[in-house]
């Protein structure tokens, strides 16, 4: 006659019983045995829970007519992030490609048209377009060294989500008493690090810092940033030479600034 309830740690106005029972009865379990007993639960609200003990009532044996009464370890406050929140941490992300992809293509195509269509324009001002140029691609160049070193990218305002994230890199994240959520009574995080430091080998291997689509941000971000440095010297070959190789440096910046932009 064993008995489990857990009612109190997931009441009904919190949780939403999906499949299984809080509330499960077996009528004999052997020593030594292992039962499993498993529950689907959808939470009704976010923020912290506070989960307190299951309470299991049970019979030594069918001639010892005493009951018996032991708790099970507390989970104590567990973090239920939005689904919006998960979304933005853990999903592949496609949507938010295709808008930047769609964004970033006119930086590409506007210049390609202006210059078919006053190609003689062009021919008329070299020493302004050519200035122009390289003040934008030097001012790039400085935006993505910026981007590229800072841990910004994503940060956490105080007063909504986990507040043990704080700060995320290409390179660096700075956490607070951060739980892996796949591992939750693991280690526990705190510190800014560098993103592939051995702190930071169970978050890796469980792919809540790295997963897929941000391996591919840095990725693209390296060669953005190595086709920018590219097309400013291209540029700057341009005007060291008084335009003498002009056109197949120009072609050739154009190329690797349209890369860096991708």
């Amino acid at each position: 006659n064993v008995h489990l309830n857990d009612i109190h740690s997931f009441p009904t106005d919190k949780f939403e019983l999906l499949v299984g029972t809080l509330n499960p009865k077996w009528e004999r379990i052997h020593a030594g045995a292992n039962l499993t007993h498993v529950v689907v639960l959808k939470p009704k609200q976010s923020g912290i829970s506070n989960s307190t003990h299951a309470i299991v009532t049970y019979q030594k044996s069918e001639k010892n007519t005493d009951v018996q009464r032991t708790y099970s370890s507390e989970i104590g406050d567990v973090y239920i992030m939005t689904s919006r929140e998960y979304d933005r941490r853990f999903s592949s992300h496609i949507i938010d490609w295709i808008l930047f992809t769609a964004m970033a293509s006119p930086c590409i195509v506007f210049p390609f048209f202006l210059w078919f269509k006053n190609h003689k324009m062009l021919k008329r001002s070299e020493k302004l377009w050519m200035g122009s140029a390289l003040f934008f691609s030097i001012f790039a160049l400085i935006c993505d060294l910026i981007g590229f070193s800072t841990p910004y990218w994503l940060q956490i305002w105080p007063r909504v989500g986990d507040t043990t994230f704080r700060k995320l890199g290409l390179w660096q994240v700075c956490i607070a008493g951060f739980r892996n959520p796949k591992n939750y009574w693991g280690k526990v995080y705190y510190g800014c690090w560098w993103l592939y430091a051995r702190e930071y080998n169970g978050l890796r291997e469980d792919g809540v810092l790295t997963p897929a689509w941000f391996t591919a941000v840095q990725t693209f971000a390296c060669f953005g940033l190595i086709f920018n440095i590219l097309g400013c010297v291209a540029l700057i070959v341009v005007a060291i030479t008084r335009y003498r190789l002009s056109r197949r440096s120009m072609l050739i910046g154009c190329i690797l600034c349209a890369c860096a932009c991708k």
